[in-house]
């Protein structure tokens, strides 16, 4: 574990041969020509881990056992248990139509762990710029992204992906919530969110429990089991 700057770590989560594991498996999803969704307007290239069936048995553990575990005592400021969270992959690319940067922004999450799965690069950093709700959060700083390690910071941390000027680096980002916390105050507008109810795929980390069978006339076609508020 190695303390960047006060609230960002980097710590190693995967070994080598797992990240060639993954990288293969996203290749051959890529190649397989079957439908996918861009993670957000910012990260064209990328991939939701969900779409792969990847949660229930690796991530869910990863998250749910280890970097809660982790968060509780790393940020305990910044969230409470995490009970969802967001996965997707990101790939910059120096080639003429890859995605080269990212601009400055905070996550939609309460932690974020951000994994280097692989790609060797020049330029293409993160650098980080203090909390979005306090600037001022002393100097800006620079994260190594070693593969296998990820980058472990609250989501409100402003940061950005800087050029790259050469190669290509693939990383697995990981936006974990805690409704414990952003069902008081959104992370993204800082105001008390109106919820309503939907299914288990657009959350966005929001519960009001608890969720009961007297909601599926509200929202058709879903079971109990998949309401989330």
């Amino acid at each position: 574990l190695e303390e960047v700057k006060p609230g960002i770590w980097t710590f190693p989560v995967f070994t080598e041969a797992f990240c060639d594991q993954l990288e293969a498996e996203l290749v051959h999803f890529l190649d397989s020509g079957l439908p996918r969704t861009a993670p957000n307007t910012m990260n064209r290239f990328g991939i939701i881990m969900s779409e792969l069936g990847f949660c229930e048995h690796l991530l869910d553990p990863l998250i749910y056992d280890h970097v809660n575990v982790v968060a509780s005592r790393l940020l305990p400021a910044f969230c409470e248990t995490l009970d969802s969270y967001r996965a997707f992959t990101v790939l910059y690319d120096s080639t003429a139509n890859g995605d080269k940067d990212l601009a400055m922004h905070y996550d939609n999450a309460e932690v974020t762990l951000n994994i280097n799965i692989g790609g060797t690069w020049g330029g293409g950093n993160v650098v980080y710029y203090g909390l979005a709700t306090n600037k001022d959060d002393g100097p800006e700083v620079e994260a190594t992204l070693r593969r296998g390690w990820g980058v472990f910071h609250a989501g409100l941390e402003l940061h950005k992906a800087t050029p790259i000027s050469n190669g290509r680096r693939h990383n697995l980002i990981l936006w974990c919530r805690s409704s414990g916390v952003r069902n008081d105050l959104c992370p993204m507008c800082f105001k008390q969110p109106n919820v309503v109810a939907t299914n288990r795929y657009y959350h966005e980390g929001f519960t009001v429990p608890p969720c009961d069978a007297s909601m599926v006339q509200d929202v058709p076609d879903m079971s109990s089991d998949d309401l989330y508020d």
